[in-house]
């Protein structure tokens, strides 16, 4: 059975975690992630079309619903 979760990956690089949890038969109901290398980013929004970047961590805040 797959497995559906909210996925929010801080600190991304270019998203080795969420390749790995892709590849273990995970499914991305929701998925963020904050990175400010612009490098990583782009490489990380090639990777995952879907993905929602939530820019620089220390700018997000707690509260906000995405």
């Amino acid at each position: 059975m797959k497995k559906e979760i909210v996925y929010l990956d801080l600190f991304s690089g270019v998203g080795g975690f969420a390749k790995a949890l892709l590849s273990a038969g995970f499914i991305f109901k929701r998925h963020y992630f904050s990175e400010k290398d612009p490098f990583a980013c782009a490489n990380y929004r090639y990777n995952f079309k879907q993905a929602i970047s939530l820019g620089d961590i220390k700018k997000i805040l707690g509260k906000k619903n995405y």
